[in-house]
């Protein structure tokens, strides 16, 4: 065993032997492959970005309730899901805005299975993203009582208004026998 004492440094070369064998080093060099290999379209302009909506309940969901909740909800526009684009067609491909839109269509809580499909065609790359809705409407039921009050609440929640990514709440409260409207 060879060590470097320097600055509280100690190199073990038993060690490395045996992250090299247990494959540590080898799952790195992997995953920084892929790293280079995404890095391969920065640089290159986006020439197209393609979006759909898929709805809430997919082909093998047959049956006429899936079927009518998916005339009832009125899927995401496409505008909706554009405002959270952090680039735009003409723009030069940059790796970090990629993932970091990702991001933020993930963290849309009317949205699910968001998928992006990317085709270069020389120094040109075209976005193709594909989202799934969810269903977003609410009901909104409590009751309590205790200390002999009586509270209750009943109302509906919609997370994703007409598809604009907006969200309504209306309830009736009663509490201590008196009525709020929300």
């Amino acid at each position: 065993m060879i060590e470097f004492k320097e600055k509280n440094f100690k190199f073990n070369y038993r060690r490395l032997r045996h992250l090299i064998s247990s494959g540590l080093i080898v799952s790195i060099l992997f995953l920084a492959n892929f790293a280079l290999a995404d890095s391969e379209l920065d640089g290159k302009v986006i020439r197209k970005i393609e979006m759909g909506v898929d709805p809430i309940f997919m082909n093998d969901a047959d049956g006429l309730i899936y079927d009518l909740a998916n005339d009832l909800k009125a899927g995401t526009k496409i505008s909706t899901i554009k405002k959270e684009l952090l680039f735009k067609e003409g723009d030069v491909y940059d790796q970090f805005r990629v993932d970091e839109t990702m991001r933020n269509l993930r963290a849309l809580a009317f949205l699910r299975e968001i998928r992006l499909k990317t085709v270069v065609e020389g120094d040109y790359v075209d976005l193709y993203f594909q989202v799934q809705d969810v269903w977003t409407l609410y009901p909104i039921l409590g009751f309590s009582s205790g200390g002999g009050t009586k509270n209750s609440e009943i109302g509906i929640q919609e997370g994703n208004l007409f598809g604009y990514g907006k969200r309504l709440e209306m309830r009736s409260v009663e509490r201590d026998s008196r009525q709020n409207y929300e």
